[in-house]
């Protein structure tokens, strides 16, 4: 992209106020000049992220709106529809809801809220799913993270980062915070602050979730249930564990005895959530395998039966083998009770932890 050479003016109209306003302050004019010079040097690179970052009022959404005019995103109207009926038209459910998972807003009893009811972080999440699948050659997203916990906006755009490069978008996000930065990843920045503009390169900082042993207290449900895909409870008995980032809880894990007729050393993943300011980023999976390796260092074979998308394509490439695909009424042997079960009625995968070595 060339140098560019801004001029934005704003006349205030001649009002008895604005005069008092002048009058004031000593203001000669009611006329706002703003200059704008910098260059965005992208023309022949390869990237897909960028960011333009900088304090309120230094250019940079005039920068966006000019320099990308073809590619900024603005703000949707949503109605009272369920959130998955907001989408734009003619993208189909799987590309809706792979983009929703993609994106960390995975949690499908979300997807049937209207707008209105749903946290910042999922607002925030739902406007760059939508985003993300308009059909343009460079998306531009104003005010990013701008509305969200730090920590949310950090854990989102890891999400975000993970989504546009793994489906080869061009994605510019617009900010006046710096510190989803490192999280973010972007190929390129341009400070408006400095007015500088460099390609970058850096590995994000580290996530540390620490795991705690609940022991069976099932009251820890009432925080995550509503989460979950299921609309259920926890069977009495199950082990509960606990997931923790900077000591806040953020994943739940139950895990209960599973009644084989023959082996009396398997363990069932009964039911599993991530918060979803948390979720996109891979906190699930890292967090149920820390916990099965508990289990099969004391000598149980761990199970898990779902329905979820993204976690059935996760556990793929991290230590479970998949055991079944389809529907459960058709499964033989131990598992077959299951088919007393409303999970008969999805298609569902079974898998078996296999260890960290695979």
């Amino acid at each position: 992209m060339p140098r560019f050479d801004l001029v934005k003016e704003i006349t205030a109209s001649e009002t008895f106020k604005v005069e008092q306003v002048k009058g004031a302050f000593d203001l000669q004019t009611s006329t706002i000049r703003e200059h704008f010079t910098g260059d965005i040097a992208i023309e022949g690179k390869d990237w897909n992220i960028g960011l333009i970052v900088g304090r309120s009022g230094t250019g940079k959404t005039t920068i966006a709106k000019e320099i990308f005019a073809a590619g900024y995103i603005e703000p949707h109207t949503y109605g009272i529809s369920a959130i998955v009926n907001e989408m734009p038209d003619g993208i189909s459910y799987a590309d809706i809801t792979r983009m929703f998972t993609a994106v960390g807003f995975s949690s499908p009893p979300s997807w049937l809220k209207p707008y209105a009811v749903l946290s910042n972080g999922e607002k925030m999440r739902v406007d760059l799913a939508r985003a993300l699948l308009e059909n343009r050659d460079v998306i531009v997203f104003d005010e990013y993270t701008s509305v969200v916990d730090r920590d949310v906006a950090k854990v989102c755009s890891l999400a975000v980062n993970k989504a546009i490069r793994n489906q080869g978008k061009k994605f510019i996000a617009v900010s006046c915070h710096d510190d989803i930065t490192d999280w973010l990843q972007p190929d390129w920045l341009y400070d408006t602050n400095q007015q500088t503009f460099s390609f970058r390169s850096g590995q994000r900082p580290a996530i540390t979730v620490d795991v705690f042993d609940a022991h069976r207290n099932a009251s820890l449900w009432n925080v995550f249930g509503k989460y979950h895909y299921l609309n259920t409870g926890i069977k009495r008995g199950t082990d509960i564990f606990i997931g923790c980032i900077n000591n806040s809880p953020v994943a739940f894990c139950a895990v209960r005895h599973f009644p084989h007729p023959k082996n009396p050393r398997i363990k069932m993943v009964h039911r599993l959530v991530v918060l979803p300011d948390y979720q996109g980023i891979g906190i699930g999976t890292r967090f149920l395998g820390f916990v099965a390796e508990l289990y099969t260092r004391r000598q149980f074979t761990v199970h898990l039966v779902t329905s979820q998308v993204s976690l059935i394509n996760s556990l793929k490439k991290h230590g479970w083998h998949l055991v079944h695909y389809g529907h459960l009424s058709k499964v033989k042997g131990g598992m077959e009770h299951l088919k007393k079960t409303n999970s008969n009625r999805r298609i569902t995968a079974s898998f078996k932890y296999a260890g960290r070595s695979v």
